[in-house]
């Protein structure tokens, strides 16, 4: 069983990008369970534990890449998946690892 995270201040794009990661896992018989965040500090302040988060960047607050950094001292994850919002580019250098789930 896969748990996993998407955090996105916009509610509908949540909603949508947890729609979507759940038909593809759901077509490859993949148990998970997806819970929805919407802003980094939710997140960060929940008990439960992920194997894969996925991180708008641009959100009010705390922005995603902060949330990002801070998750990945606080905690042992997977898979960090971080997405602009549709239509923009991101500038903001990443470093980038490989890694595997299954």
């Amino acid at each position: 069983m896969l748990w996993i995270a998407v955090c996105d201040d916009e509610v509908m794009e949540c909603s949508r990008t947890a729609t979507k990661i759940r038909g593809i896992l759901d077509e490859m018989n993949v148990p998970c369970t997806i819970r929805q965040f919407y802003n980094g500090r939710e997140l960060l302040q929940s008990p439960e534990s992920f194997d894969i988060i996925f991180l708008d960047i641009i959100m009010g607050g705390m922005d995603g890449m902060r949330t990002a950094q801070l998750v990945r001292e606080r905690r042992t994850i997977s898979g960090l998946f971080l997405f602009p919002p549709a239509g923009t580019m991101c500038l903001t250098p990443t470093t980038w690892r490989r890694f595997s789930i299954w």
